[in-house]
């Protein structure tokens, strides 16, 4: 409702303005056009947009591939996809990768065959390869591995890796070097290169310890309390992921002891009542799980496992 008054009070001021609509207004009404479930309207303004060479018809052409790809319609957002890539490939890295990885999800969801996915899952990896970033690597190492292209993705993850490395050995600033060794750990945990999540994450934590938070402010200690709790649950999954239930059962002990209000507590119990249950300590996990009171995903999975559990004691 709200977005249906907006575009009425938008339309009657453009419909009294003597002054032909500049491209953000035209944008910016489009956008407001589709909220308000007049999406006939707000495509036709952005089919206009599409053909300049500008910040508002780029992102026209990606909102255009957006909205096909919502309605399942494949071939267009395949047009409008490589449209985009073609036009604005030299411009923004990110959005570029965004509008690739897009454009195989939808030659996938049209059922293309395997050999053409790979052909442009190859061309993606290329583009992300020649990128300075690190970070945006590992996403698209990431995505890549999602895809169902696992050497594309370990190849893409060891470059970035690469990167990474080199960034931790000539960074001086030690906050740096721990964003560095958290990010390396996260997606390591995702890729299932356990050894890596182990090492990089030891090596933030021991980090931490040892910073002077009277260096710095109050945001960059939240976001170090962040990292130093999501490090704890890194290092839980990646021995979750191994077997190593006692040892993912201390990480998440860990975890809870220091950061009791964290809004990731109720996963964390979660995986340690399935844990308790994997090595037979059937009272630990229902003692666990029943402490999951919320009615989110975890509270709902809690339930659902300790159920199981009576089930299985019948």
């Amino acid at each position: 409702m709200l977005y249906i008054f907006k575009l009425a009070v938008l339309v009657h001021f453009y419909a009294t303005r003597d002054t032909q609509l500049s491209s953000y207004e035209k944008y910016k009404l489009a956008i407001l056009f589709l909220n308000a479930d007049q999406e006939a309207e707000g495509i036709r303004l952005l089919k206009c947009l599409k053909a300049e060479r500008s910040l508002n018809g780029r992102k026209s052409l990606f909102v255009l591939g957006r909205v096909a790809a919502a309605k399942r319609d494949w071939n267009s957002a395949i047009n409008y996809y490589n449209e985009y890539i073609d036009k604005y490939a030299d411009q923004n890295s990110f959005f570029t990768l965004k509008a690739y990885s897009r454009l195989i999800d939808a030659y996938w969801a049209r059922g293309d065959s395997r050999k053409t996915v790979r052909h442009h899952a190859e061309q993606l990896a290329d583009i992300v390869n020649n990128i300075s970033d690190f970070k945006t690597q590992f996403i698209m190492a990431n995505d890549l591995r999602r895809k169902g292209l696992p050497d594309l993705a370990s190849a893409t993850f060891n470059i970035a890796l690469a990167a990474a490395k080199d960034r931790i050995a000539k960074d001086k600033d030690d906050y740096e070097k721990i964003e560095t060794r958290f990010l390396v750990a996260r997606y390591a945990c995702r890729m299932k290169k356990f050894d890596l999540v182990s090492d990089y994450a030891d090596h933030a934590l021991d980090s931490i310890k040892n910073l002077n938070f009277q260096h710095y402010s109050n945001e960059r200690i939240e976001r170090i309390n962040y990292i130093n709790a999501q490090t704890h649950l890194w290092l839980a999954q990646a021995a979750n992921a191994q077997q190593d239930y006692f040892r993912a059962i201390a990480w998440l002990k860990t975890f809870l002891s220091r950061f009791p209000n964290s809004s990731d507590a109720g996963y964390a119990r979660c995986m340690m009542g399935r844990a308790y249950r994997k090595i037979g300590r059937t009272s630990d996990a229902v003692n666990i799980l029943q402490r999951i009171q919320t009615d989110d995903v975890w509270g709902k999975k809690a339930r659902k496992i300790l159920k199981e559990v009576a089930s299985d004691s019948q």
